[in-house]
């Protein structure tokens, strides 16, 4: 979400573009992403680990 206000009132460019799949990719790599995935994919419930 924070990424979306940064970008507000800017136009898209190529920089944004490059920027906004960065920022996609290394969520998509975390350990909470592959788990819901996988849980998503094997229908069942994730396995969140709780945060401190």
């Amino acid at each position: 979400k924070s990424f979306f206000a940064e970008c507000d009132g800017h136009g898209v460019d190529a920089e944004l573009l490059r920027e906004a799949a960065h920022r996609l990719a290394a969520r998509r790599s975390s350990a909470e992403a592959q788990e819901g995935l996988s849980a998503f994919l094997e229908k069942r419930a994730p396995h969140w680990i709780a945060a401190d």
